[in-house]
Formats: C-alpha cells, sequence, structure tokens
C-alpha cells in the first residue's frame, strides 16, 4: 500500500562533524551517550541537485538521445528560531541550534556554567550533517533525506513583536535523494529506531537523550539597540553574514562538489540595515553618515532569565531611504561591520554571546 507524505510533518537533526563529511547523526545514533537533539525549526528543507548532461551523437534522425544525469549537491534552508542557551549548568552554555552556528563560521567560545561566545571566523569552523525524516500520512513510515559537509550564510532577523529568528542557506554534499518508504521511527515511543539504511537498528539511549530542542521564543519587544550610545527607535532590524558559499568540484569525487568553504570578498562586508522611526535623531544619523564614523552597536534580547547579546564595535551606517510607517516618516538605514585594525588577528567584527540575564 501507498501512502502521501505530509507536506509540513517533518523532524530535523542537525550535528557537528568533528570530522569532515563523516556523518555526525549517524555517529549518535551508534552511540546511546550522546543526545540526539531534534531541532524546532520554523521551516527546513533539503533539496538534492542532479547535473543533466547532454550525450548527442550523429544519426540521420531527428529523435531524441538518452542524457545522463551526475550526483551535484544538496541546498539546504533553515528557519531558526534564536532561542537563549540550553541552561545555566556546565554543557548547556550553548543554544540547541549552536551546530547551525558554527557552520555558518561562527567560532564558538564556551566559559564553563556561565555562556557561550560566537565571532565570525577566517577559518573554516564545524560543518553539519543534516537529517530530514519526512512523515507519511496513512502509516507510520518516514522518508529520509540527509547531506554531509553542509556550510552556508545567515541573515538575523529582529521585528517588532515578532521572534527573533535567523535564516540560513547552505550547500552539502549529495548523499542521494529521498528514501524508501520505512518505519524509521518506533511508532510507540518517537524515538528514532532504525539508521539510514532501513535495516540496522539505532543504539538506545543510555546516558544521553533523545528529544527536541524546545525553547521559549525570545521576542523582540523592549530590546536594547544602540549605536555609537545612542537609542534609536527601531521598527526591525537585520544583519547579513553576507558569506559566499564557495564548493570544490573535481573529477575524482563520485560527486560534483566534494567541500563546501565560506568566503567574502572584500567589498561584501557583514552588514544589514535597520528602520528609523526617529526623527529627533536624524541630526546624528546625518553626521555620522557623512564624517565616515565608526561607532558601537549593540543589540540585547533579555527575556528576564538569559540574554542574548549581540556587539560590534566598528560599525558604519550608510545613506538612508525615506519611507512612511503609518503615515510617520522613517528611514531604511543600511549599516556595515568593520573589524578592529588596531590588533593583528581580526575575525572581531562582532560577538554574540548567550548567558544569564
Amino acid at each position: 500500500m501507498s501512502s502521501e507524505i505530509s507536506s509540513r510533518l517533518k523532524r530535523v537533526t542537525v550535528a557537528s562533524e568533528s570530522t569532515y563529511l563523516t556523518d555526525a547523526v549517524n555517529t549518535i545514533l551508534t552511540d546511546g551517550a550522546l543526545d540526539l537533539i531534534h531541532q524546532n525549526f520554523k521551516d527546513a528543507d533539503i533539496v538534492p541537485a542532479r547535473v543533466v548532461g547532454d550525450a548527442s551523437r550523429i544519426r540521420n534522425s531527428h529523435s531524441g538521445h538518452k542524457h545522463f544525469t551526475v550526483g551535484d549537491r544538496c541546498v539546504v534552508t533553515f528557519e531558526v528560531p534564536l532561542t537563549a542557551r540550553v541552561g545555566s549548568g556546565a554543557g548547556d552554555e550553548a543554544p540547541y541550534h549552536a551546530p547551525v552556528l558554527k557552520a555558518m563560521n561562527l567560532k564558538e567560545t564556551v566559559v564553563s556554567s556561565t555562556s557561550a561566545t560566537y565571532n565570525p571566523a577566517t577559518a573554516a569552523q564545524e560543518a553539519i550533517t543534516v537529517y530530514m525524516w519526512e512523515q507519511e500520512l496513512e502509516d507510520t513510515k518516514q522518508r529520509l533525506t540527509y547531506t554531509t559537509g553542509v556550510r552556508g550564510t545567515g541573515v538575523f532577523k529582529f521585528a517588532l513583536n515578532q521572534e527573533a529568528m535567523y535564516s540560513f542557506t547552505g550547500v552539502g554534499t549529495y548523499q542521494g535523494e529521498l528514501s524508501n518508504r520505512i518505519e524509521l521511527f518506533n511508532p510507540t515511543t518517537g524515538a528514532v529506531s532504525k539508521l539510514k539504511d532501513g535495516t540496522t537498528s539505532a543504539t538506545a539511549r543510555t546516558t544521553g537523550e533523545e528529544k527536541y530542542a524546545d525553547k521559549d521564543a525570545m521576542v523582540c519587544t523592549g530590546m536594547t539597540i544602540t549605536w555609537n550610545g545612542t537609542t534609536f527607535d527601531i521598527g526591525e532590524l537585520e544583519l547579513n553574514l553576507n558569506w559566499t558559499t564557495s564548493t570544490k568540484e573535481i573529477i575524482n569525487n563520485a560527486n560534483n562538489v566534494s567541500k563546501v568553504l565560506l568566503t567574502r570578498d572584500a567589498n561584501n562586508r557583514i552588514g544589514g540595515s535597520f528602520e528609523l522611526v526617529d526623527g529627533a535623531e536624524l541630526t546624528t544619523l546625518f553626521s555620522a553618515v557623512t564624517a565616515d564614523t565608526e561607532g558601537q552597536m549593540v543589540i540585547e534580547l533579555d527575556d528576564g532569565t538569559d540574554k542574548i547579546t549581540i556587539t560590534a564595535d566598528k560599525v558604519q551606517l550608510g545613506y538612508p531611504t525615506k519611507g512612511d510607517t503609518s503615515g510617520l516618516r522613517s528611514y531604511s538605514v543600511p549599516f556595515f561591520l568593520n573589524g578592529d585594525w588596531s590588533t593583528l588577528a581580526g575575525d572581531n567584527d562582532f560577538s554574540m554571546v548567550f548567558a544569564a540575564s
């Protein structure tokens, strides 16, 4: 009997690869001491892509010729809630979605039982393995799509009365299309019961946990947003990492993409824009734009228990564009993050800190 696949019901798990292209989710599924976390993404997809090649031949007829295809890559997209750290104890300093942050070349620094900090890095950080199980609607079976070696860029989004989010767009290696229909989950407990081959049993959790990344939303209300000590009245703000996804493609590989790295040219800085609804601060804004002033930008979310603080020390404002917000003059203000070149190390455009309030 066949079954229809739900377009909405799915489970997504990501895991950092300690060794590039080694299936990190499979490692967890075969070690009961490791935690298996199913992410609470708003949306997610993995789209395998194949290249179609033309194998035309000389014939004395216009009839068509058989083509060939080669596995190319997987395109991965997420909408990720920007939630707080897992907890206050040792080992819980980072958020559940930390593997995605690292896959965007954000280097993780943990202070035990206190905080986790993420900074943009030039050197490649850990890629992720991504599993997506899609649920069938007429039985208890699933279809699996997965990819390894995933890295990508992100855009952080803060809007009035909305949950803080970031979008992720990345590339991974081609690992095949949708799996056969298999009961990959235990229908009673919901735990993953089979590995990707559909026959080998997953190792039961012992000291490790299997659970959803269940954290409350960090809502964009009562936020602290300042530039150079000035608090602007802001309706929404976006911060774009502006990475370029660079792929290594070689004839030696069974599929096209063999490695994914993140790069950025000199004219494509980390940056973004915010909606300014604040006529009183226009003089400050235009003076900063014309003087090429660099100022510190601080963006802080705080739910009373945990906070997320983004600090960029060298931010330039761009020339604003006029807009209309419910009859009030508003401005779309671009901004650009620079490094602190008073030191030689670099990689200091901003820091994102997850800590207690």
